[in-house]
């Protein structure tokens, strides 16, 4: 009879244009630790989840339509009943931690930690969401139109990646050509359309509400998402930050170690709240 006590659950949401083998650098830190669940989001991967969004309703502004950001949480709230999972830590990375987000919104008594890294907690301002909206519709019309490596090498020329030399860009730019089907394409455009920053909803006091450990981590590079982790810890009492040195945007792909080993303090040994560098 086996004896050992089950290890908890860790539920890992990739970013946009990832897939759930991002993680695998952090599974000989984290495995000890967790049952890793690590799922392709709609549009991503080899295995996506399967959504169906409203395009009218959900890439224009005052839709009518259900939020796209619930109706992917319904899909994984779902996949998690599949797996027999009840109670689980979250983490998620930029995209994916929006939808964290989302969804410690949504089943917060479900949550045993939420793991945000390099995370936006959403626009204030109608003015902000209109001109995110405008500029989320061009990068949609070139991610339909372009090779995707052409797609690739121009999205990672964004500022918040400005810290990447070109051989980093261009390795990146070849392994994320070859994490994704052809066939998904259109899906793919979808996804990042409906769940556009704008129309995220404004999540910066979910955190206050919930009933355990937040922590935030960035990478000491990224400096936009550094500014938006300190204002939002400013304001929110109970959140924990840490910062990743030598790292930028993708903190647990460039310091995978060290974001390890914060992740692992920020959820067992959160007793001690403030900022912590690593």
């Amino acid at each position: 009879m086996d004896t050992q006590p089950l290890k908890p659950c860790l539920l890992m949401l990739h970013g946009f244009l990832g897939c759930g083998s991002d993680w695998d650098t952090l599974t000989p830190e984290l495995e000890p630790h967790f049952r890793l669940l690590t799922p392709d989001l709609p549009g991503h991967g080899m295995t996506p989840l399967d959504v169906q969004f409203d395009d009218r309703a959900e890439s224009q502004l005052g839709g009518n339509g259900s939020s796209p950001f619930d109706k992917v949480c319904l899909v994984l709230l779902d996949w998690l009943d599949k797996h027999d999972v009840t109670e689980f830590h979250l983490l998620g990375y930029s995209l994916g931690g929006r939808l964290a987000l989302h969804l410690a919104h949504m089943a917060p008594s479900r949550l045993l930690s939420l793991n945000l890294e390099s995370c936006h907690p959403g626009l204030v301002s109608g003015g902000d969401k209109t001109e995110r909206l405008a500029a989320d519709s061009r990068w949609a019309e070139q991610l339909a139109s372009k090779p995707l490596p052409a797609f690739l090498d121009v999205w990672y020329r964004q500022g918040v990646f400005a810290h990447l030399d070109d051989d980093a860009r261009q390795a990146l730019v070849a392994r994320r050509s070859g994490q994704h089907k052809e066939a998904n394409r259109q899906a793919l455009v979808q996804m990042y359309l409906a769940t556009s920053l704008a129309n995220q909803d404004d999540l910066r006091a979910v955190p206050a509400a919930l009933p355990c450990p937040v922590n935030l981590y960035v990478g000491e590079w990224d400096h936009k998402f550094t500014g938006l982790a300190n204002q939002w810890q400013q304001h929110q009492s109970g959140i924990h930050l840490f910062t990743i040195q030598g790292a930028g945007h993708n903190c647990h792909a460039e310091q995978p170690g060290r974001f390890a080993h914060s992740l692992l303090q920020g959820i067992f040994h959160h007793s001690s709240m403030g900022q912590s560098h690593v």
